[in-house]
């Protein structure tokens, strides 16, 4: 097994376990990282590790502050009615699934 799989490989485990974890934070990221690095299927340097970190930071790191509401003069509501009119909602029952799987 080259190097880049091993990384590839312990990121595909780390990922795994994060997809289903409650709350991730920078810190949980690196605890996993180096619980499994050690396993010799995982090994990874340091360096390697914490590139990992920043990487899987960036996919798992969703974060928002308050939003905001945009809403034009004049508009009129359309969504209600295009669903019982007969539009299908094929990209929302997908997103709402991944939503509930993310624990959101």
């Amino acid at each position: 097994m080259t190097k880049a799989e091993t990384i590839e490989n312990l990121e595909r485990a780390v990922g795994s376990v994060l997809a289903k974890a409650r709350t991730i934070t920078p810190d949980s990221i690196r605890v996993l990282i180096g619980q499994m690095r050690t396993l010799p299927s995982f090994e990874a340097t340091p360096e390697e590790a914490e590139s990992l970190a920043r990487r899987l930071e960036v996919i798992h790191d969703v974060t928002m502050s308050l939003g905001s509401v945009l809403k034009a003069p004049g508009f009129k509501p359309w969504l209600e009615k295009a669903l019982t009119s007969g539009l299908t909602p094929y990209y929302w029952n997908r997103y709402r699934s991944l939503l509930v799987e993310k624990h959101f």
